[in-house]
């Protein structure tokens, strides 16, 4: 008989402990949409004119990147490297930076902005249209490695 009575009151402390001994959290804490405590950098990418045409003249894109802390600082004298690759991520020739240079160097200005020219390609350089992305890599401390990219799309005259 006593064993009869030990399975239902054993049985009851077990389910009167996890009912009371769940999570009492109410509601759901969003997180902070400045991300977490510390230093970030965000590094923003864009091209302008976005779409050039191959055709008797070459035609130029400014590729302008943005180098800011999350709080939207600028930040200067910090030493970015461009390379072109094709939709693969390979590298690429189709057009060139200044000095007919696939990978190039550039330096932060005060604004935190770094401006490079990409002369795109003439009709006779390339078969059809082609898109070409720019990646920017921040050189920075440590082993992390912070890239953004974007891309140009080339229209062939026909």
């Amino acid at each position: 008989m006593k064993t009869k009575i030990k399975y239902p009151i054993i049985f009851s402390l077990g389910l009167f402990l996890i009912c009371f001994s769940s999570c009492t959290r109410e509601e759901l804490e969003a997180p902070s949409p400045f991300g977490p405590a510390g230093f970030a950098i965000i590094v923003e990418m864009s091209a302008n004119p976005n779409v050039l045409l191959a055709g008797n003249i070459r035609q130029t894109s400014i590729v302008t990147t943005k180098v800011t802390t999350s709080e939207g600082e600028p930040l200067a004298n910090r030493t970015l490297i461009f390379k072109m690759t094709d939709w693969w991520g390979r590298g690429t020739d189709v057009g060139h930076f200044a000095g007919y240079q696939t990978i190039i160097t550039g330096i932060t200005n005060q604004e935190g902005v770094v401006h490079i020219t990409y002369f795109g390609p003439l009709r006779d350089e390339i078969r059809r249209d082609e898109s070409v992305y720019f990646w920017a890599t921040l050189v920075h401390f440590g082993r992390e490695v912070i890239q953004e990219n974007t891309s140009i799309v080339i229209r062939r005259d026909d």
